[in-house]
């Protein structure tokens, strides 16, 4: 074809090559001006395409006038024709295309000389087509002009007629090659994954970089959201011709800045390196990609030195070097924003978190890269629940990446579930290693041996191909329970029967509380509806009452039946937290102080589980600082520590305890006014509440649940659980214990005072019960069988065999 001979730059060549593929669908056998035409929406960038529509072109007419009402109407082959050849007009307007570059002085034959060829040629265009142009087209032709006239074009190879700018001497780039990766290389050879979306921040990269001045750029994203993908994918389309063309040559390296100072024995010896990469990378071509950009400062730096940060400065402030750089908000802020010269000097590109829609689509395109490598097969139901699963329980990772890592993971461990090598080949290996260690047979007979493993492993390995298995949830619940630590069952379970049946279980295990309980499952039903702000936590409930009625144990209830794991159940005593400076313990100290490096113990917390209960037991100890706090927790489920740290609050379920107004809720009901005289006490328990808490604190709970004094039959039943443990702990022993029913009143009795709760029935029967039956299990080993009875003469407990 006429291209062999001239260099035109890949998207020219990938421009033919659709102009090709659109006349081979249409089996034409003779490429005509409507295939070119239409060939250029196959260009995801065409500068002049772009120039025509500003000036007044209809795209979509113009496709509907190429493929139905001109291409589907010219003469066809019954079958796909064997050769086809270029018509003289598209002859010519290639050849035209080469001098119109020649005397731009461009040494490349870009889209867009091909598009003012055609320009050139309009008389011979198809009437249709002809009058879809009824614009001013000598307008378009100066405007086009004028962009090639005024664009960055890459310079020639070294090599005349080879096919792509990439291939230039390696000679150049001694310094570069060794203390860098070169990306371009590294995609050219299929080592990169394809990059998905993204578009707009790449786009704004692009125009970044093609600045006069300043033409460096700083990526600036949590980490996860996809800030090197970006680049790779810049790479990418710089290799494949899809990027603009001043572009279309450029060589990405990235620093690897450990690597530079590694072996730097010296002073000096790491400014002489640094300094060579910087010459290197002045070569018109070459573009820096410094992940970690952060890591600038301090690099290198020795007594009498300067570090990477201060050494790069003026080659990027002349603009001799062009960088692309990636680091967190954290990082920038810390570093590189309090170096003013060094970050006035690149153009910020923020990278936000994809949203779940487009991290599906990321997922999707990806699939097929995990299905060939794991040998497995994924569904679309199965993308879907890996993205919605890791929004929920993995809160505190970024998407894409956490998706694509749980994808992975998954993938991988059905991989090693499922794959096994065949035992035939297993036993032919161990007879190869013990006929090698023996010496039992010639090498003749153990080449024959050796063979037929060659030969059942290429076997086994072709039948490997083949197959598909396929990634289930239970895959996906077990991995996620390996990440949270709750049970994969649980995962498998019905969120919303998980909800639905809160109550009842919760009233299985806490007792004398129904009317708290029944609060509580009201409030996280709303949650789970959607009927109440989703940035929030799950709950935010303040459990009032006196001590000892089940408060803190209702909490821990509650983290056992949602997360069933006890790293999910963050307790923090708030009399640790009663004066100012101790608030430093929640968040951090403050820069400047002792322990600011360590960050939080509730923020390190909460990011270790973000799936997690939260208990501020006692508030009423706590500094007021504390109360500042918990206002944003409340409101925004989200915590920053001093070092800028993020916690996400919005899978917990925050649960604030006190014994605010326990004195009013405790006062007796008057007779035959027991409804009136419980709505006047936790009236005044509200009221004692405002004195104690600020009322935009309290304005933020979801629900604040009284807890009641415990009456003598939920003492009662207390005592029969207390028991019954008793009775769990023995068996494990191989020992019977039989307890009286008489047992349960006697140690009611015992306690008089129900002020003190479920907590004085422990002590009271750990030393009337458990201290006598640990003295005679140990008197006497060989006894099994025990009977516990209350002599109601002497007003003791008995302990029998």
């Amino acid at each position: 074809m006429i291209t062999e001979d001239i260099n035109f730059t890949p998207r020219s060549q990938k421009l033919l090559q659709a102009t090709k593929r659109i006349a081979l669908a249409f089996r034409h056998d003779e490429i005509l001006l409507p295939h070119l035409f239409a060939a250029f929406f196959d260009l995801k960038q065409a500068k002049s395409l772009s120039i025509a529509i500003d000036l007044g072109l209809d795209l979509d007419q113009l496709r509907h006038v190429l493929y139905n009402e001109i291409l589907s109407t010219l003469p066809n082959h019954k079958v796909e024709p064997v050769e086809i050849k270029l018509s003289p007009l598209i002859v010519s307007i290639l050849k035209q295309s080469t001098e119109i570059a020649s005397e731009f002085g461009h040494p490349w034959v870009s889209v867009d000389h091909i598009f003012l060829s055609i320009l050139d040629n309009f008389e011979k265009w198809p009437s249709k087509l002809y009058a879809l142009f009824s614009f001013n087209t000598t307008e378009l032709f100066t405007e086009i002009v004028t962009y090639l006239s005024d664009a960055q074009l890459p310079t020639a190879p070294s090599s005349t007629g080879a096919p792509s700018p990439f291939t230039e001497g390696k000679s150049d780039f001694k310094v570069l090659e060794k203390y860098a990766n070169n990306l371009t290389e590294k995609t050219l050879q299929g080592k990169t994954d394809p990059v998905f979306g993204r578009e707009e921040e790449t786009a704004k990269v692009e125009d970044i970089l093609n600045r006069r001045k300043k033409n460096s750029v700083i990526l600036l994203g949590e980490a996860g959201v996809g800030k090197t993908s970006i680049v790779e994918g810049l790479v990418q389309r710089i290799v494949s011709g899809e990027a603009p063309l001043f572009l279309q040559n450029k060589i990405i390296f990235s620093l690897d800045l450990n690597t530079i100072v590694a072996g730097t024995k010296y002073r000096g010896e790491f400014e002489d390196r640094l300094n060579k990469i910087i010459e290197e990378a002045k070569h018109s071509n070459v573009i820096l990609f410094i992940d970690e950009i952060h890591t600038l400062i301090g690099a290198g730096d020795a007594e009498g030195s300067l570090d990477a940060a201060n050494i790069l400065k003026p080659a990027l402030s002349s603009g001799d070097i062009t960088v692309i750089g990636a680091t967190t908000y954290t990082e920038y802020r810390k570093k590189l924003f309090k170096d003013k010269a060094l970050h006035r000097r690149f153009d910020q590109v923020i990278v936000e978190e994809p949203t779940k829609e487009e991290t599906l689509k990321i997922l999707d395109q990806k699939k097929k890269i995990y299905e060939s490598f794991h040998y497995v097969s994924i569904t679309s139901e199965i993308l879907q629940d890996i993205v919605n699963y890791a929004e929920e329980f993995l809160p505190q990772s970024q998407f894409p990446d956490k998706a694509i890592d749980l994808l992975d993971l998954i993938c991988s461990h059905v991989k090693i579930k499922k794959i096994k090598k065949p035992r035939s080949l297993r036993d032919l290996e161990a007879k190869f290693i013990s006929n090698l260690t023996e010496n039992k047979d010639s090498v003749e007979e153990q080449n024959t041996l050796f063979e037929k493993i060659k030969s059942h492993a290429a076997k086994w390995s072709d039948q490997l191909s083949h197959k598909r298995y396929k990634v289930s949830k239970r895959d996906l619940f077990e991995i996620l329970s390996r990440k949270t630590g709750i049970p994969a069952h649980d995962f498998g379970q019905s969120v919303s029967q998980k909800y639905i049946g809160l109550e009842n279980q919760l009233k299985k295990l806490v007792v004398g509380q129904p009317e708290a309980i029944s609060s509580i499952s009201r409030c996280l039903l709303r949650h789970k509806s959607g009927l109440r702000d989703t940035a929030r936590p799950i709950g935010n409930l303040m459990f009032l009452g006196p001590t000892g009625v089940g408060k803190t144990y209702v909490a821990k209830c509650l983290a056992k039946y949602f997360f069933k794991n006890k790293n999910n159940f963050i307790h923090l005593d708030m009399s640790e937290f009663s004066e100012s400076a101790s608030v430093s313990k929640l968040i951090g100290s403050s820069p400047g102080y002792v322990g600011f490096d360590q960050g939080g113990v509730l923020v390190e917390k909460i990011s270790q589980n973000p799936n997690s209960v939260v208990l501020f037991d006692e508030i009423e100890k706590a500094h007021p600082k504390v109360h500042q706090i918990l206002l944003q927790i409340l409101e925004e489920g989200r915590l920053h520590d001093s070092q800028g740290r993020d916690a996400n609050f919005r899978n917990s379920i925050i649960i604030i305890t006190g014994n605010i107004g326990s004195q009013k809720l405790m006062q007796k009901e008057s007779l035959g006014f027991a409804d009136s005289t419980a709505q006047s006490r936790v009236s005044d328990a509200r009221q004692e509440l405002k004195k104690v808490l600020p009322l935009e604190l309290i304005n933020r709970f979801d629900d604040i649940i009284f807890f009641k004094d415990l009456s003598d039959s939920s003492l009662k039943a207390i005592v029969r659980h207390e028991l019954q443990h008793l009775v769990e702990n023995a068996t494990k022993s191989g020992i019977n214990l039989n307890f009286d029913s008489n047992i349960e009143d006697f140690i009611v009795n015992d306690i008089g005072d129900s002020s003190f709760g479920a907590r004085l029935i422990k002590r009271v029967v750990q030393n009337k019960i458990t201290d006598k039956l640990s003295l005679k299990f140990i008197k006497n080993p060989h006894i099994k069988n025990y009977s516990v009875r209350y002599n109601k003469k002497q007003d003791k407990i008995d302990v029998k065999f």
